[in-house]
């Protein structure tokens, strides 16, 4: 008996620190701003079930800054540690999107043609939008601004109750000028 309750204190302890670190790894989640500090999450929490998002969050943080190639090596990161996750499509999303922040157009070429199949094979996904967008700016900046104004003009027509009816707008504006 007195085995069974020590037995048993002991996983309520053990349960009792994993909720205290997973609280502490989502305050600390909810502050961190630069790749730098979520990189230290990532150390500190990678094997609570919170560190897919720091991943992700260390993605974006790191495009933000504009180092490409670290936001494209944790995006890869995460899609072979992750590739199941409900979040498996941003890291997709953001494995093209540095392709495309290269500014070389036959990276960009490729970003155009990676953005289009990913709007198809995620098209009920939250982020088909973003892809739609992403191709368009592909277009832009390969100067097929007629093209880029067709994706623009067609997303609207076939969201117009979108949220991202306003961004399509302002893309249009800057094509047509």
């Amino acid at each position: 008996l007195l085995v069974g309750c020590l037995t048993l204190v002991s996983v309520l302890v053990s349960r009792g620190r994993a909720a205290s670190r997973a609280d502490e790894a989502s305050r600390e989640l909810f502050s961190a701003r630069t790749s730098a500090n979520l990189s230290i999450l990532r150390e500190r929490f990678g094997s609570l079930p919170v560190a897919p998002l720091i991943m992700i969050r260390q993605a974006q943080a790191q495009f933000s800054e504009g180092t490409y190639d670290a936001a494209k090596t944790t995006c890869a990161d995460f899609l072979k540690s992750y590739p199941g996750h409900k979040l498996a499509p941003v890291a997709e999303l953001g494995l093209i999107m540095c392709q495309e922040a290269t500014r070389d157009s036959s990276q960009i070429q490729a970003a155009l043609q990676a953005f289009t199949d990913f709007a198809a094979r995620h098209k009920d996904s939250f982020m088909a939008g973003e892809a739609v967008f992403g191709r368009g700016r592909c277009l832009e900046q390969l100067g097929k601004l007629e093209e880029a104004r067709h994706v623009y003009e067609e997303f609207k027509v076939n969201n117009p109750d979108s949220a991202w009816k306003r961004r399509a707008d302002e893309a249009l504006a800057a094509v047509e000028n």
